[in-house]
């Protein structure tokens, strides 16, 4: 990540000690622009037209030839950035004007993408179990039923013959071969700490790899694991041989978080609506505005910044997972229908309030943050015509758990009012 202020004038040097084929383009589309998004996926490419055509340019090439604004270029170099695409370096000369040296990696494949814990999930929360569902189909080996066939595949002695006499040395150092960097979260876990806790004779530490340790690391970040959640999953996790099993523990990992979140997905409030499904071309009105705020804002960091940046509580993160899980809004509807609660009662998230409503729009079919905000534009303007006229349940304090049968039918036919039935 880049630490320090970049200006247009300062240069940069590309470099790409790997290669790139024409599938990593179906990966970097497929797999890695839901969750970078489109921005950063075409600095890459753009990045990808420039390997071996130019020697140092400065970031005013990078913000014409992408169309975008430095903000948004330094945006999406951190966003390759952490996803392990590229890595930046700065020259230690202190002179006016920064040198920076930017190396790109290639794409994790498809196998090596939905093996990482911290990806895989990502992808999940951004796309949303059917979207991930198909774009998984669509990268799975073809079956091929050899029962009645014979193998008679020529093997290579039988075609070629070498000359073992020759004076041919091998120096390989620097051809070109696919190199990628791994992708691991920071998690807030001192795993050196925690396992010196578990005792030797159920443990043995020696036999710990590094890639044993970055899984922990990253499920740990991922579930969001405590230091008494991890050392439990990790018991759980060793065999008679006293050897982690990473794929038990893996396995434990879900079925422990599943089981103390009702079997909902990770993280589901810090879900953001999937780049495929944002709205092109905004306009500088308020709406518009709001519309691009909730968007690119997931349902945790919009409901704090409602709380003036006080975190949501457990029960609000239940009713957002509920709303996204169960009645699968995407986030950016969730937003909406925040915004839109919250402002008609009473700054309050009420489930029982929540639940009638989000009913409702489930109902009217209202699949986008554009249909939401239309109607809830509609009640917010017949609320102002029509204010004496304003049922109880727009400004009651509820603190009921339950709607009663007449609230209900009140909302409902409210809310039916408002769209012209």
């Amino acid at each position: 990540m880049i630490k320090v202020k970049v200006l247009p004038a300062d240069t940069y040097t590309l470099c790409c000690q790997s290669y790139l084929t024409d599938f990593d383009r179906k990966i970097l589309t497929l797999l890695y622009q839901p969750i970078i998004g489109s921005l950063a996926t075409n600095l890459y490419f753009t990045f990808w037209s420039e390997i071996g055509s130019m020697t140092s340019q400065n970031h005013y090439h990078l913000m014409v030839n992408t169309g975008l604004n430095l903000d948004l270029v330094i945006e999406s170099l951190e966003r390759l950035e952490a996803i392990g695409l590229l890595k930046a370096y700065q020259n230690n000369d202190a002179k006016s004007i920064k040198k920076f040296m930017y190396v790109l990696y290639s794409p994790l494949s498809p196998y090596e993408f939905i093996s990482s814990p911290l990806l895989n999930t990502l992808l999940f929360n951004n796309l949303g179990e059917d979207e991930y569902n198909k774009l998984i189909s669509y990268f799975k080996r073809p079956s091929i039923d050899l029962t009645n066939y014979k193998d008679i595949t020529c093997s290579f002695n039988d075609i070629f013959r070498i000359n073992t006499e020759s004076d041919l040395v091998v120096n390989n150092t620097d051809i070109q071969k696919i190199i990628k960097n791994n992708v691991n979260a920071e998690s807030n876990i001192n795993l050196n700490s925690l396992l010196d806790m578990i005792p030797d004779e159920i443990l043995n530490k020696k036999s710990i790899t590094k890639e044993q340790l970055d899984t922990i690391n990253n499920l740990s970040f991922v579930y969001n694991f405590n230091e008494d959640d991890l050392q439990e999953i990790l018991i759980n996790s060793i065999g008679i041989d006293h050897k982690l099993d990473k794929d038990l523990f893996k396995m434990n990992s879900r079925n422990y978080y599943e089981f103390n979140h009702n079997g909902n997905d990770p993280k589901a409030s810090y879900r953001k609506q999937p780049e495929s499904l944002k709205t092109e071309n905004l306009g500088t009105s308020n709406k518009e505005k709001m519309l691009y705020t909730c968007e690119n804002t997931s349902p945790y960091d919009f409901l704090a910044d409602e709380y003036n940046g006080v975190a949501p509580t457990k029960s609000d993160l239940k009713i957002i997972e509920y709303l996204i899980d169960e009645m699968k809004f995407l986030p950016a509807v969730v937003n909406v229908l925040i915004y839109f609660v919250l402002k008609t009662n009473n700054n309050k998230l009420t489930k029982s309030y929540i639940e009638t409503i989000a009913g409702q729009w489930k109902r009217e079919n209202i699949n986008t943050a554009r249909k939401a905000m239309d109607y809830a534009q509609k009640e917010f303007k017949a609320r102002k015509k029509h204010k004496e006229k304003i049922p109880t349940w727009v400004n009651q304090d509820i603190s009921s758990e339950i709607a009663s049968k007449e609230e209900q039918e009140q909302i409902s036919k409210m809310l039916k009012e408002l769209v012209g039935e």
